[in-house]
Protein backbone atom coordinates (compact mmCIF):
# COMPACT_ATOMS: atom_id res chain seq x y z
CA UNK A 1 0.00 0.00 0.00
CA UNK A 2 1.62 3.32 -1.30
CA UNK A 3 0.00 5.02 1.75
CA UNK A 4 2.55 2.64 3.84
CA UNK A 5 5.11 3.91 1.77
CA UNK A 6 6.83 7.06 4.20
CA UNK A 7 6.65 4.31 7.46
CA UNK A 8 9.05 1.91 5.19
CA UNK A 9 11.37 4.32 4.49
CA UNK A 10 11.16 5.98 8.39
CA UNK A 11 11.79 2.08 9.44
CA UNK A 12 14.64 1.59 6.66
CA UNK A 13 16.42 4.60 7.67
CA UNK A 14 16.79 4.31 11.57
CA UNK A 15 17.97 0.85 10.82
CA UNK A 16 20.68 2.09 9.14
CA UNK A 17 21.40 4.85 11.87
CA UNK A 18 21.62 2.25 14.30
CA UNK A 19 23.82 0.00 12.19
CA UNK A 20 22.97 -3.29 14.55
CA UNK A 21 23.51 -6.40 12.55
CA UNK A 22 20.49 -8.43 13.16
CA UNK A 23 18.21 -5.51 12.48
CA UNK A 24 20.07 -4.88 8.89
CA UNK A 25 19.42 -8.70 7.75
CA UNK A 26 16.18 -8.33 8.82
CA UNK A 27 15.88 -5.17 6.83
CA UNK A 28 17.56 -7.06 4.06
CA UNK A 29 15.06 -9.76 3.93
CA UNK A 30 11.94 -7.88 3.97
CA UNK A 31 13.03 -5.64 1.73
CA UNK A 32 14.07 -8.02 -0.97
CA UNK A 33 10.21 -9.09 -0.23
CA UNK A 34 8.80 -6.19 -0.73
CA UNK A 35 10.88 -5.42 -3.91
CA UNK A 36 9.79 -8.75 -5.29
CA UNK A 37 5.94 -7.28 -4.87
CA UNK A 38 7.14 -3.80 -6.44
CA UNK A 39 8.12 -5.63 -9.33
CA UNK A 40 4.75 -8.04 -9.30
CA UNK A 41 2.72 -5.06 -9.35
CA UNK A 42 4.57 -3.22 -12.02
CA UNK A 43 6.06 -0.27 -9.62
CA UNK A 44 9.59 -1.39 -9.78
CA UNK A 45 10.52 1.53 -11.96
CA UNK A 46 8.65 4.05 -9.77
CA UNK A 47 10.88 6.69 -7.74
CA UNK A 48 9.44 4.78 -4.77
CA UNK A 49 10.55 1.60 -6.07
CA UNK A 50 13.74 2.54 -7.15
CA UNK A 51 14.47 4.33 -3.85
CA UNK A 52 13.59 1.31 -1.88
CA UNK A 53 15.51 -0.87 -4.02
CA UNK A 54 18.67 1.22 -2.89
CA UNK A 55 17.95 0.56 0.24
CA UNK A 56 18.20 -3.12 -0.58
CA UNK A 57 21.62 -2.70 -1.86
CA UNK A 58 22.94 -0.65 1.30
CA UNK A 59 21.27 -3.18 3.56
CA UNK A 60 22.77 -6.29 0.73
CA UNK A 61 26.19 -4.18 1.29
CA UNK A 62 26.11 -3.82 4.85
CA UNK A 63 25.12 -7.49 5.37
CA UNK A 64 27.94 -8.63 3.21
CA UNK A 65 30.62 -6.45 5.18
CA UNK A 66 30.00 -8.09 8.46
CA UNK A 67 30.34 -11.57 6.81
CA UNK A 68 33.15 -10.93 5.17
CA UNK A 69 34.81 -9.65 8.35
CA UNK A 70 33.43 -12.38 10.20
CA UNK A 71 35.38 -15.00 8.12
CA UNK A 72 38.41 -12.49 8.22
CA UNK A 73 37.69 -12.57 4.48
CA UNK A 74 40.14 -9.17 4.38
CA UNK A 75 40.02 -8.11 0.55
CA UNK A 76 36.56 -8.30 0.08
CA UNK A 77 35.89 -6.33 3.72
CA UNK A 78 38.05 -3.67 2.06
CA UNK A 79 36.06 -3.35 -1.43
CA UNK A 80 32.53 -3.14 0.38
CA UNK A 81 33.63 -0.90 3.00
CA UNK A 82 34.70 1.48 0.76
CA UNK A 83 31.83 0.54 -1.67
CA UNK A 84 29.38 1.34 1.03
CA UNK A 85 30.75 5.07 1.03
CA UNK A 86 28.69 6.16 -2.04
CA UNK A 87 25.74 5.43 0.57
CA UNK A 88 26.94 8.03 3.42
CA UNK A 89 23.48 9.93 3.01
CA UNK A 90 21.59 7.19 4.18
CA UNK A 91 24.31 5.36 6.49
CA UNK A 92 25.76 6.70 9.63
CA UNK A 93 28.73 8.68 8.01
CA UNK A 94 31.16 8.23 11.18
CA UNK A 95 30.65 4.39 10.99
CA UNK A 96 31.03 4.43 7.18
CA UNK A 97 34.85 6.10 7.24
CA UNK A 98 35.97 4.29 10.55
CA UNK A 99 35.36 0.93 9.12
CA UNK A 100 36.66 2.48 5.29
CA UNK A 101 39.81 3.55 6.68
CA UNK A 102 40.25 1.16 9.51
CA UNK A 103 40.15 -1.25 6.37
CA UNK A 104 42.81 0.13 4.21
Amino acid sequence: MPNNYPIYKTLALEIFVDCDIKEIQNLRSALFNFCRLLEGTGESNSPAGKEFGKYLMVAHLLNVKTLYEKKDIHKLYTAVSVSCMRYCDLVRLDKLYYDAGTAL
